[in-house]
């Protein structure tokens, strides 16, 4: 029994997107699907109509394709008060030069149009990008449903605050995508150091981060620190938050990613990462990670005792000198031939402050995120900067 009741239009019926589409989605082979986290139910007209309008569009769509994977990214957009759910396939070379002809738009010109007539009638849209091969419907909300956001409003000095509020308002979506970030960075990075025998990690100003238990997953030894306890018990805890670390979360996200991005697969991809959301898991690896609440300049290790600094957004962003004092923090800790892997988004000034600091001590800068083994017998670091 669909539910109808607070609406302004009779003629809508309100369904949560799950419903709507799973049947159909999740039966079809060769479609990989993310569902929202949260529980959204959505508008529209006749859902027996829908679907049947989904399902041609659908097949049309993905018959320019034979072969490839078609992912179906499903996901909450708080701003937008509606599910997005978008259709990427993952097109082979070949189709996708043929596709910019403009001949697969016109292939399904009335598919699409039937699918947009069902959706506009329960208040939302489609679009279409041929060139990226996907197209999406955005269906509206049912009003008075409340959920986590992607950008909140979080305006707070004391960063255990700052964390409390973080997990407690943002949308799994954004929780995921900052537990993932430069995950694919510390992958090579772990890789590397296994192959090279390396002992210790160190992991500053770790946030939300999973680095530690991907460098854990490797064999190695990790002290991971932050300023905030919340920040280390969440990140200490994985099995509590399922839906932000470990394999499930990491496939959800991935789908997300693959289905954002224009290319033919996500750029950010990492290999599989081990099931820490169980919790037997992250206990046969919780051993190897030391967390340690810990300032920026003052870190709970001996000098010369970390082969490895995996360094992500862990520099102050406006106070040259402090990030002087946190590189000398990190030469303090590091081995004589130790390497420092940095990675920042929106880094504005701060390249030129690491490069003319390091380089002006004798570091040699590589462009490998896993070092060059001895770097002459010095010390190395490769910075990685990024947009977003």
């Amino acid at each position: 029994m669909f539910d109808v009741s607070g609406m302004s239009n009779a003629r809508r019926v309100a369904i949560s997107v799950r419903e709507l589409l799973g049947e159909t989605l999740d039966a079809t082979p060769g479609v990989r699907v993310g569902w929202p986290d949260e529980d959204a139910v959505v508008f529209v007209r006749s859902p027996t109509a829908f679907v049947a309008a989904f399902r041609e569009h659908l097949a049309v769509f993905r018959g320019h394709w034979d072969g490839s994977e078609t992912l179906v990214d499903a996901d909450i957009n708080t701003f937008r008060r509606c599910v997005d759910i978008r259709v990427k396939q993952l097109a082979r070379e070949r189709s996708l030069a043929g596709d910019r002809t403009g001949a697969v738009e016109e292939a399904l010109a009335a598919s699409l149009g039937r699918l947009d007539a069902e959706v506009r009638s329960g208040g939302g849209k489609t679009y279409y990008w041929g060139g990226n091969n996907y197209f999406g419907t955005e269906l509206a909300l049912r009003r008075g449903q409340t959920f986590r956001a992607d950008f909140p409003e979080i305006d707070c000095d004391d960063w255990d605050e700052h964390y409390r509020l973080t997990l407690a308002r943002t949308s799994w979506s954004r929780l995921r995508g900052n537990a993932l970030r430069f995950c694919n960075h510390a992958s090579r990075v772990a890789e590397a150091c296994k192959a090279k025998g390396v002992g210790t990690v160190l992991i500053p100003s770790v946030g939300l981060c999973a680095h530690p238990w991907i460098f854990a997953d490797a064999g190695l030894r990790v002290v991971a620190t932050d300023i905030s306890s919340a920040a280390l018990d969440a990140v200490a805890h994985p099995e509590r938050l399922p839906g932000v670390y470990g394999a499930t979360a990491q496939v959800r996200w991935d789908i997300h990613q693959t289905a954002a991005y224009g290319g033919v697969a996500n750029p950010h991809r990492f290999p599989q990462m081990a099931a820490i959301e169980k919790p037997e898991v992250a206990r046969s690896l919780a051993h190897r990670i030391s967390f340690a609440r810990a300032d920026w300049t003052s870190l709970p290790l001996e000098n010369g005792c970390a082969d490895v600094v995996f360094a992500t957004n862990a520099l102050p962003r406006d106070d040259t000198e402090l990030v002087e004092r946190v590189l000398l923090e990190w030469e303090r800790v590091l081995v004589p031939s130790g390497h420092v892997f940095l990675a920042m988004h929106n880094a504005y000034d701060i390249p030129n402050v690491v490069a003319g600091f390091l380089d002006g001590r004798g570091w040699r800068a590589v462009a490998s995120p896993a070092g060059e083994a001895g770097a002459c017998g010095g010390r190395s670091y490769c910075a990685y900067y990024s947009s977003g």
